[in-house]
């Protein structure tokens, strides 16, 4: 358990902010009503009035996990993304679209000839690189 939300709080706002897939898994930990803001909707008022779109973006840089922290720290270590180290959005932003991928001992995580569709960044274990 992270923490807990409680009345009058809101979450999901940083998934449909970035594109990106949830941060965390939520559950309901007695009886609970929701009201829900759809995408759509959330995005067309956006479009209207531009300036929540900016304070929740803001708003968003200013949360802090673990989790989050890690990955910038993993982001800043790239040789090509050091000129940008003073833009925390630039990190921000990009750390939220990194999914979490596990691999079993002796999997295939990627082979010889593919294309490439993605950047690893070692979180725990190692690997072989084999050509």
């Amino acid at each position: 358990l992270v923490r807990q939300i409680h009345e009058g709080s809101y979450f999901g706002e940083v998934s449909i902010l970035t594109n990106s897939l949830r941060t965390a898994t939520v559950k309901a930990s007695n009886y609970c009503t929701l009201a829900c803001l759809n995408k759509k909707l959330f995005n067309e008022l956006c479009d209207n009035f531009p300036d929540i779109l900016i304070k929740m973006r803001q708003k968003a840089v200013q949360y802090d996990d673990p989790w989050k922290r890690f990955k910038i720290m993993l982001l800043k270590q790239v040789d090509y993304f050091q000129e940008y180290l003073a833009f925390h959005e630039f990190f921000d932003e990009m750390q939220y679209h990194m999914s979490e991928e596990f691999f079993e001992e002796g999997s295939e995580i990627v082979s010889q000839g593919e294309l490439c569709r993605q950047i690893f960044f070692i979180v725990d274990g190692q690997i072989d690189l084999i050509m």
